[in-house]
């Protein structure tokens, strides 16, 4: 048995080792375009419909820029799809931390749940009272 032990611990870690930087892309990929803002919570609110409406996140690059709002924000993101839950780091220029996340991608629908910047990174797809995270659904624009 203890003959087999490494052989299967190095069969392990092949199947379970990092996410090729192809898979990477791929996410990186999948993401870009326009994506409408179907529901955002955040410290545990969901907020009103009025409010969202028209909201819209475009994806280029390593950027996304958020209009609809008062004003348009870009910001920079970098994935980790090797972490489960799959990671996202959001940064806008001047600020000095990146806010940690997580997201998800099932078909035209997008999910990123993500803490104030300098913040813990949120395990689980929830935004919950008194914990300052941001829960939002989007869903691929048609072209």
């Amino acid at each position: 048995m203890t003959r087999r032990l490494p052989a299967l611990l190095t069969l392990f870690l092949l199947v379970a080792g990092p996410v090729p930087a192809a898979d990477k892309e791929k996410d990186e990929d999948r993401l870009q375009g326009s994506w409408s803002v179907v529901a955002t919570t955040f410290d545990g609110r969901a907020l009103p419909e009025e409010r969202i409406k028209g909201r819209k996140v475009t994806f280029k690059g390593k950027e996304f820029t958020a209009t609809g709002g008062d004003k348009d924000r870009t910001v920079s993101f970098t994935l980790d799809p090797a972490k489960d839950p799959r990671q996202i780091d959001l940064k806008r220029a001047g600020q000095d931390e990146a806010a940690h996340g997580i997201y998800k991608l099932d078909g035209d629908e997008l999910t990123i749940c993500y803490g104030e910047p300098g913040k813990e990174r949120p395990t689980k797809f929830a935004s919950e009272a008194g914990g300052r995270v941001f829960l939002i659904v989007f869903k691929r624009d048609k072209k």
